[in-house]
């Protein structure tokens, strides 16, 4: 538990920075690699099933290895334990990506702040207004302090108990990625990715509700609208085509006392979702360092209950 906690500790201060290829990238690699191996037009969704399974076994025998080798000597344990759980969250680079676009949204520089919100989101991007740009980032922000931090945390943790704690945290990261890699509801990938999308939705499930009511505790400490908060949170959570993101947005919404969701074009198509929350007041670039304040706001809770945790 303390181990984790220094670990969320580190990607605070120090940030996503790894020696040599990063551990998520090599997960990517080995999901492109089965990937080229597995998928056809013909059997799909059997054939994603069994991509899966080979991604998630190749990356536990992996983890498990390095996990055996790094418990052998508490010196590895506190050292290389805490730096591959280290690279596991990614609160820091969320904000840092998320607030990179403030500058160019404030410069009125929607060219460049396209480009950039581009890197983070998966809806086409080449002809968002300023408030859509907002609203993708605040999106981004507010759905990944659940898959960016308290799902990876809470399977850390979790795992930590029966002294797996990298085990689990690697298992989700690729579970995580590859639904970020093959769980789009496109023609290549409806099918193939059916198993990596719904085991996605089935991990991020209880950290969802956890993260979002943490995410409301926040918004107290912060000064924010809890009532809004906890109003929006039980009328909007479910007004999203996935059964988790939209409890964090909810509450993001309900607390700053914006609007978000609502249409998007994916592949030159407009999807048509529903919103989720009230539009008390137009979107403005510093709501998006107020969603980052909800996040980092929960990452010092999380290390809070994992030190007390650890000493219990």
């Amino acid at each position: 538990m303390i181990q984790v906690a220094f670990a969320i500790l580190a990607d605070h201060f120090i940030g996503d920075r790894c020696v040599g290829m990063h551990p998520v990238v090599m997960v990517g690699k080995l999901i492109e690699w089965f990937e080229g191996l597995l998928y056809s037009k013909t059997s799909q969704k059997m054939r994603g099933f069994v991509f899966t399974v080979l991604t998630l076994l190749a990356t536990g025998a992996v983890v498990f290895i390095i996990e055996r080798i790094v418990n052998t000597h508490v010196v590895l344990q506190w050292t290389m334990g805490i730096y591959l759980m280290y690279l596991i969250p990614s609160a820091k680079s969320l904000r840092d990506f998320t607030e990179a676009i403030i500058p160019s949204i404030d410069q009125n520089d929607l060219t460049i702040a396209r480009q950039q919100i581009g890197m983070l989101v998966g809806r086409d991007t080449d002809m968002l207004t300023k408030e859509e740009i907002i609203r993708a980032a605040i999106e981004t922000s507010s759905e990944n302090t659940i898959d960016g931090l308290v799902a990876p945390v809470f399977y850390m943790a979790l795992g930590s108990l029966w002294g797996h704690g990298l085990l689990f945290g690697y298992l989700y990261k690729a579970i995580n990625t590859l639904d970020s890699m093959v769980g789009y509801k496109n023609e290549r990938y409806l099918k193939f990715g059916y198993f990596s999308a719904k085991l996605d939705d089935l991990a991020n499930l209880l950290p969802a509700r956890l993260g979002s009511v943490m995410m409301l505790f926040l918004g107290k400490i912060l000064g924010y609208d809890t009532y809004s908060g906890w109003r929006v949170f039980l009328r909007d959570r479910k007004n999203h085509k996935s059964p988790n993101s939209g409890h964090p947005e909810s509450v993001t919404a309900g607390l700053l006392g914006i609007q978000l969701g609502g249409d998007s074009r994916y592949f030159g198509k407009m999807v048509s979702k529903p919103t989720i929350g009230d539009q008390k007041k137009d979107l403005e670039a510093s709501d998006i360092r107020k969603s980052n304040s909800i996040l980092y706001g929960v990452a010092y809770m999380l290390v809070l209950l994992l030190i007390i945790g650890g000493w219990a």
